[in-house]
């Protein structure tokens, strides 16, 4: 489901930016009195709650599917799918930013890199923190704090072992995503 939602996200973006681009239809809109924040939050949006719509589809399967299954309420899985969508808000966040940068499929190209290395963040840094003051180390830091880290979002192994999930794990994926989003749609915004 991770793979599907984010899929669906990258290429309903890049859809939709790419039948702007190739149809000049963002001068439309300009043309008017809407500023091009209101134009580009306005699109964010929309397509924000087109992937809220899919993860909310998959979120009501996955309740029936574990409740006629499992004869129980889990709701650890239900709480990972709330997490994969606020994944995929972050990943077209991401693709706003690039996009105004480069072209519409650079812009994907550049999301799908972007979230298998925001997957990989915490590995890299756990195994460079083996000397402390090493360029590695500084290095893996700056990329752990500079790059969306995608890895915030995966509570897998609290899953599989059925471990209590401190608020901490709750709370700070929502505010990393609105808080990370809104610095990059605001620069969006000023790239425009």
């Amino acid at each position: 489901q991770t793979l599907l939602i984010h899929l669906f996200a990258w290429i309903y973006t890049f859809e939709q930016w790419r039948k702007e681009f190739s149809q000049n239809l963002f001068v439309l809109p300009l043309s008017t009195d809407i500023s091009r924040f209101q134009y580009l939050v306005g699109r964010y949006l929309g397509i924000v709650s087109v992937v809220i719509i899919l993860s909310s589809s998959l979120l009501l399967i996955d309740l029936v599917l574990l409740r006629v299954i499992e004869q129980q309420w889990l709701f650890f899985p239900l709480i990972q799918i709330f997490f994969i969508c606020l994944s995929a808000i972050l990943s077209i966040s991401c693709f706003y930013f690039f996009v105004n940068i480069t072209s519409p499929i650079q812009a994907m190209l550049y999301c799908i890199a972007l979230w298998f290395i925001g997957h990989g963040l915490d590995e890299f840094v756990l195994f460079s923190q083996a000397d402390k003051n090493s360029l590695l180390n500084i290095f893996s830091q700056v990329l752990y704090y500079f790059l969306p880290n995608f890895s915030v979002y995966d509570l897998t192994s609290a899953i599989i072992n059925r471990t209590n999930i401190t608020l901490y794990q709750l709370f700070f994926p929502i505010i990393y995503t609105f808080g990370y989003s809104f610095i990059l749609i605001y620069l969006s915004c000023l790239i425009f």
